[in-house]
């Protein structure tokens, strides 16, 4: 089994040197292409997970003594920190996007396409 690993990390090894950034602006690139798929993933993964301990533990607290108010808590904080994280997620977004624009003019600045005459339209008048 250890061959095969041996072998294996043999085989690929050209294949990770190449895909290597050349530059420090292609490393984080990667890095924010990277971020842009976990984020989502982690964030449902999140929902997925505060749903299924609800649904595992609605039976469990009403057994217990002040059961209904630790429910109440274990929503109330899964909805906070679900709610942050989005929130989060939103404003980093949001400084990115007006921090890091990539020079494109908004689209009502934008001229208008080449041949349109606004008075007649894209045909000859």
């Amino acid at each position: 089994m250890r061959h095969l690993v041996f072998v294996a990390g043999f085989l690929f090894t050209p294949m990770v040197a190449l895909a290597a950034p050349s530059t420090f602006k292609e490393l984080v690139d990667r890095l924010v292409v990277l971020m842009d798929l976990l984020v989502p993933l982690l964030i449902t993964s999140a929902l997925v997970f505060y749903l299924f301990g609800i649904s595992q533990n609605v039976l469990s607290f009403s057994d217990q003594k002040g059961g209904k108010e630790k429910m109440k808590a274990y929503m109330l904080y899964g909805i906070l920190i679900l709610f942050v994280m989005v929130s989060i997620w939103g404003i980093l977004r949001l400084m990115s996007d007006t921090l890091f624009a990539t020079g494109g003019q908004a689209d009502f600045l934008a001229p208008p396409p080449e041949g349109l005459d606004l008075d007649c339209g894209l045909g000859e008048c």
